[in-house]
């Protein structure tokens, strides 16, 4: 719901009525990456939903999985920096090398 009410205030993101309104969904981001914290969310489901429904493969085969999606979430974030502040960019991907490093780690035992 709050993703279809940014999409249709996309272009009114920056003016001061909006930002009171709506701010919280989209605030350090740059205008034209309001959707990023839904994307966020989307990928950190979708971990979650490959631990959960894809329980009867091995544990290899699950974090392989893992891994190479946020491998490609990290090179897509690398490549469209949607912070307006690059301490923001860099903190997220700190985040997702954690989870990456942790799923490994996971894997190896």
């Amino acid at each position: 719901m709050a993703l279809v009410v940014l999409f249709l205030n996309k272009d009114t993101l920056e003016e001061p009525e909006t930002l009171l309104k709506y701010r919280v969904l989209y605030q350090g981001l740059k205008p034209e990456f309001y959707y990023w914290e839904f994307y966020n969310t989307v990928r950190k489901l979708g971990l979650i939903m490959i631990v959960v429904f894809l329980s009867a493969y091995p544990d290899v085969f699950r974090a392989f999985l893992a891994i190479l999606i946020l491998a490609f979430m990290i090179k897509y974030q690398e490549k469209i920096r949607p912070y307006k502040d690059p301490r923001h960019t860099t903190l997220e991907f700190r985040e997702m090398l954690t989870s990456v490093s942790i799923r490994k780690r996971l894997c190896s035992c």
